[in-house]
């Protein structure tokens, strides 16, 4: 697809079920366009998903054990490192995921 001043010129079309209406090559003007999406990955946002709720998970199990344990300064440290190697794996594995799932992103309007 190429947009210029005069619209946008596709060549193909992705068809998404319904929801598009166009069938062949053709220019449509700008006047004319109510909205155009690409297809994105979601790599990223599902690694900060990953990252915030396996680092979180991982911090608050490693507490609760340096809790029951007694809780002294070594404990703390280790509940904080379990939650800095939990947010790591956690956005390794939401990255590889999300790459994996497709998405829409809306480039205008």
């Amino acid at each position: 697809m190429r947009a210029d001043s005069v619209g946008i010129h596709w060549s193909s079309l992705i068809d998404r079920g319904t929801l598009d209406s166009l069938g062949a090559p053709g220019t449509l003007a700008w006047s004319e366009v109510l909205g155009l999406e690409r297809n994105a990955r979601r790599g990223s946002s599902f690694a900060k998903r990953g990252a915030i709720w396996l680092g979180s998970i991982a911090a608050l199990v490693v507490g609760v054990a340096a809790a029951a344990d007694g809780a002294d300064i070594n404990s703390l440290g280790a509940a904080f490192f379990g939650g800095v190697l939990g947010a790591g794996v956690g956005a390794a594995a939401g990255g590889l995921i999300g790459t994996t799932v497709p998405g829409w992103q809306q480039v205008y309007p």
